[in-house]
């Protein structure tokens, strides 16, 4: 069954956002796939995600996070379509809003590999004396295959006009996710035997 696009990334963020709490979830129980990694089955939804851990990322003197996720239908793994990349900002003033729209560059041996941002989600809750505190996602669907390789590169990005690099605790997750990837790809057919 196929969902429509916009419902799957909605997904994608709640699943990213939980991702980093741990512990029991509501309707399903969380199990670590490694030390980054949690997958969740959803049995109303018959439905199992996976998702990296919420980690900070080097961005300067901003707060980025990145989460990749994906969900898979039915209580076990298979290898996904698509996984949503998850960068997540924090901070006391709008970081994203207006760039958003110019999408997301990571590098890849050398090469830039744009990539569009899916959906742009914001918050503001109260500070704790007078700023408030604002929060923005941004969503990115990519091919698993793309995914697993720029998940595996432990490399660096630009969102907007901020340049961020994974950091060792988002690329030992981004690693633990390319490599699941990779496990869970079919082989490839061989066409000469198949005729």
């Amino acid at each position: 069954m196929k969902r429509p696009i916009h419902a799957v990334a909605v997904a994608i963020v709640a699943c990213a956002l939980l991702s980093g709490a741990g512990g029991t979830y509501p309707h399903g129980k969380s199990v670590r796939l490694g030390k980054s990694l949690v997958a969740r089955y959803d049995k109303f939804k018959d439905n199992t995600a996976v998702a990296t851990k919420f980690e900070w990322m080097e961005a300067g003197r901003t707060h980025l996070s990145l989460v990749a996720a994906f969900s898979c239908t039915g209580d076990s793994l298979s290898y996904p379509d698509t996984v949503g990349i998850v960068i997540s900002y924090a901070g006391q003033e709008w970081m994203f809003l207006n760039e958003y729209e110019r999408g997301l560059v990571f590098l890849l041996d050398g090469d830039r590999v744009p990539v569009k941002i899916l959906l742009h989600n914001t918050d503001v809750s109260p500070g704790l004396y007078t700023r408030a505190n604002v929060s923005e996602q941004m969503v990115a669907m990519i091919p698993s295959a793309l995914a697993a390789r720029i998940l595996a590169s432990a490399g660096e990005g630009q969102i907007g006009n901020t340049e961020f690099r994974f950091g060792k605790k988002v690329a030992a997750g981004a690693s633990e996710m390319a490599a699941l990837l990779t496990k869970l790809r079919p082989a490839e057919s061989d066409s000469s035997t198949t005729r």
